[in-house]
């Protein structure tokens, strides 16, 4: 997959599930859910050693201060944010 650049489509399916996210919510009202993807187990292990791969890079890979996304300490949110309001000015 890493010398292809390919992910065969099998592995990036996954099973949507919602889970009832509880604490005396009621079980009718759709936003009292979350929705959580299965993937499967090999897809799972394929990005674990990406990731550990790309971790101990030396030089470390350099990303766009605006990645926030699956990096310690960084939050989607806040980028979100940010579009958010660099649309409201264009």
């Amino acid at each position: 997959m890493i010398k292809h650049e390919y992910i065969p489509l099998n592995m990036k399916m996954g099973l949507t599930v919602t889970l009832y996210k509880g604490k005396g919510k009621t079980t009718s009202e759709p936003n009292n859910y979350r929705a959580i993807s299965l993937l499967p187990v090999v897809y799972k292990l394929f990005e674990t050693v990406v990731l550990r791969r790309l971790q101990s890079r030396h030089p470390p890979v350099e990303l766009n201060k605006l990645q926030h996304g699956f990096q310690k300490g960084k939050s989607c949110k806040m980028v979100s944010f940010i579009l958010q309001e660099a649309r409201n000015y264009m």
